[in-house]
């Protein structure tokens, strides 16, 4: 396993030369660019929004002033830890997401004391719909009687110490597709995956300073600085109300963590220790066996969240480039081919490796979006056939 850490000697490019981390329902791209900062792209299993689209949370950036020079540079990604480290010549950055935890970390050390700041941005800052290609992100959505759209986030401004946002879905599409399918009469059977809905997150760090509405700066020049990202989503109608659920949820994920917890690298050893394959003795084994353990790395981080894994881009779809003519930037992180549906003929792939690796936890969430809905399933096929069984269509 030592063996295959990725190891880089330059900063990236952008998000295309992102690296993937995770703890199974929170995830994040994360790279470095040669101007000296850090980016992460944080996602969650559950946040779905009222186009159901599985969107990315926003955007985190570190960075330092002045910058440090780029040319001693040695990255890292290790598979059994599930940590990120950047060294630049005497400064280090440290990222994991906690194992079984709503929680980004980032661990800043320096020799030389340095001034730090970070920031959160944002791009659904208002309302607009999602037109030409762009609309594939809702995919099954185009050309019917409601028009895909993006609504803002909310930045709640009132926390003096951290920078506070969240997405409050405003509807649900489910009553408008029961009707369509001539299925209403199921609308009060169950409760809406969608509405009330609502995800978002808290951005903190220790010894900080708010500079303003989205950057927080350390407190001076320090050798350390800690900084934590906590998610949280659940069925709340308003902001108020999630924020105050967020704050409960927040309770012991402090900002003073500067390594990985010995929980969190227990966990990801027994992973590591539970499945390995070491081939030898033909051209292709080590190939073959680093392809098989980043594969698994990459469904680890993103396979245990109360949603199955999404075929398409998973929990690490990114601002790629994909644009169209005459619009004058490219599509922003949230944007999937194919949208937010499961298709079970995509979405089993993911999942065929896992039965000989043991990683069965990861199937809770693929079983329960079927067995969960086995009543709504057999009253489509009483209301379609007047057939006691169920159906079942493949895209889901």
């Amino acid at each position: 396993m030592t063996n295959h850490i990725l190891q880089f000697h330059s900063p990236g490019s952008g998000c295309r030369d992102s690296v993937p981390l995770g703890n199974g329902d929170v995830a994040a791209n994360a790279w470095s660019s040669p101007d000296g900062t850090w980016h992460w792209y944080p996602a969650k299993n559950d946040a779905w929004d009222e186009s159901m689209r599985l969107l990315k949370l926003g955007h985190l950036k570190l960075w330092t002033a002045p910058p440090g020079a780029t040319d001693q540079w040695e990255e890292t990604l290790n598979p059994q830890t599930a940590v990120w480290e950047v060294r630049q010549g005497n400064t280090c950055i440290r990222s994991w997401i906690e194992a079984k935890e709503p929680v980004l970390r980032i661990q800043v050390e320096s020799t030389t004391p340095r001034q730090w700041f970070c920031s959160w941005d944002q791009w659904r800052t208002r309302e607009r719909f999602l037109e030409g290609q762009e609309q594939h992100a809702a995919k099954g959505l185009e050309h019917g009687p409601w028009q895909p759209r993006v609504y803002p986030d909310e930045c709640l401004d009132n926390d003096r110490q951290g920078i506070v946002w969240c997405h409050v879905n405003r509807s649900s599409l489910r009553p408008l597709l029961l009707r369509q399918q001539g299925l209403a009469d199921w609308e009060e059977e169950e409760a809406d995956p969608l509405f009330p809905w609502a995800f978002g997150g808290r951005l903190e760090a220790s010894e900080s300073v708010k500079e303003n509405a989205t950057t927080l700066r350390s407190d001076g020049a320090v050798k350390t600085w800690s900084i934590t990202l906590t998610l949280h989503s659940g069925r709340y109608p308003d902001a108020p109300s999630w924020l105050d659920g967020l704050n409960e949820a927040r309770g012991e994920h402090t900002v003073t963590s500067a390594k990985p917890s010995p929980h969190h690298l227990a966990h990801w050893q027994s992973l590591t220790q539970r499945s390995f394959i070491h081939p030898e003795g033909f051209a292709e084994a080590e190939a073959l066996q680093k392809a098989l353990l980043w594969q698994r790395y990459i469904t680890l981080c993103t396979g245990t969240g109360t949603w199955p894994i999404k075929f398409n881009g998973s929990l690490f779809t990114a601002r790629w480039g994909y644009t169209e003519p005459d619009r004058p930037e490219d599509f922003d992180p949230d944007y999937r081919r194919w949208g937010g549906g499961y298709w079970f003929q995509n979405t089993r792939l993911s999942y065929w490796p896992l039965l000989t690796s043991g990683d069965h936890e990861c199937f809770d969430a693929l079983f329960c979006f079927y067995l969960d809905r086995l009543p709504f399933h057999r009253f489509r096929a009483r209301q379609y056939f007047g057939h006691e069984g169920a159906f079942l269509p493949e895209v889901q």
